[in-house]
């Protein structure tokens, strides 16, 4: 009975977690259009600065809603920057790649860079830096 809890649990929180990542997406492709269209920004220019601000919301949201951590803010701020950091470099390297090379229209590229890289981000923030001890605990207990 204790693993079907777990894995309830769990879901749910990957499910808020894709909702997070849902809502800082959406901020990011605001931020990165609204650098094109209105400000006349070059696009990988307009990318870098959607993911700064989606990056700031994402350790929110992730922080107090997803994970529900309250410690140690200032180590998880500089881990999640420094993943976030490797994350923009995957995701701008494989935009270029879809949209240079490969010849996909740059908002879809960007589309399909960023699902690729969510799935990694996980895995990370989950069990490096956002680790739910409850979780944890539960997943020993049971396993």
């Amino acid at each position: 009975m204790g693993g079907i809890i777990y894995i309830y649990s769990h879901l749910f929180q990957i499910i808020k977690y894709y909702l997070s990542g849902l809502i800082c997406f959406a901020t990011d492709f605001l931020v990165t259009g609204l650098g094109i269209s209105m400000l006349g920004l070059p696009p990988y220019v307009s990318h870098g600065i959607g993911w700064l601000v989606a990056t700031g919301c994402n350790f929110q949201l992730n922080r107090m809603w997803v994970f529900g951590d309250q410690g140690r803010v200032r180590w998880k701020f500089m881990a999640f920057v420094a993943l976030a950091l490797f994350s923009l470099v995957c995701s701008t390297a494989l935009l270029y790649l879809l949209n240079q090379i490969v010849g996909l229209p740059f908002y879809f590229a960007k589309l399909c860079a960023m699902l690729t890289v969510s799935l990694m981000n996980y895995l990370v923030v989950s069990r490096f830096i956002f680790v739910n001890r409850d979780f944890a605990n539960l997943k020993k207990t049971h396993a």
